[in-house]
């Protein structure tokens, strides 16, 4: 339980990425809703279905972890050199120029679904982020297939998705009050805590397991 704990923190901290990247999209639709208790419908549905979006990810990756049982230090060891490269590649280009087709697409279909009606759209809406292109998305799935579990691999992302909720329920209010050059560096803020989760699963590849736990979290 200590893991995920670390990985909600960390999830949390590196949040910030979220408010840069993705804040202008989690506050599109449900804007219009008048009723509080409307907005709290659409918030629940919408981080619902991006939670279970993750959820599924952690298990298909789990599920490839366990295709490699036994191996997890030197899961662990490509799992942390491929968040470290993520992180490093985020440092030195730019989001804009990641994966254009995907982004258009995504665009079209959020403008469709934010000019739908009824909870099912705020439940969609939730869904599709989920599968947003993210470089924070990526690292924590190689980390669920780390686990080498498909438990361990859904709690993984389901810790990374609890943690990434506090910054989009405040987005709208944070990209109000800051401006594109602060928010760039929330974008970096993130970028180094997934550094940071880099840096602790390459680690784990060089830990000695005993009795089924890893030091580092022991």
């Amino acid at each position: 339980m200590v893991e995920y704990l670390v990985l909600f923190l960390i999830s949390m901290a590196a949040s910030f990425h979220c408010v840069g990247m993705c804040g202008g999209i989690a506050g599109m639709h449900g804007a219009s809703i008048g009723s509080a208790r409307g907005r709290r419908v659409h918030l629940f549905l919408y981080h619902g279905g991006r939670i279970g979006t993750y959820l599924s990810i952690g298990a298909l990756f789990g599920s490839f972890g366990t295709l490699l049982l036994g191996a997890q230090r030197l899961l662990s060891l490509l799992t942390g050199i491929f968040m470290i490269w993520i992180a490093m590649a985020a440092f030195s280009f730019p989001p804009s120029r990641a994966l254009p087709f995907l982004e258009a697409l995504f665009v079209s279909l959020f403008g469709w679904l934010k000019e739908r009606k009824g909870w099912s759209a705020s439940l969609c809406f939730g869904i599709f982020h989920g599968l947003l292109p993210c470089s924070l998305v990526y690292a924590f799935a190689a980390k669920a297939a780390s686990t080498g579990s498909v438990s361990a691999g859904v709690f993984t992302m389901i810790s990374f998705g609890l943690g990434t909720v506090p910054a989009l329920l405040f987005s709208a209010k944070l990209l109000d009050l800051f401006s594109p050059a602060v928010r760039a560096r929330f974008i970096s803020a993130g970028t180094v805590f997934l550094l940071i989760l880099g840096v602790i699963t390459l680690l784990r590849g060089f830990t000695p397991v005993h009795g089924g736990h890893d030091l580092i979290f022991r």
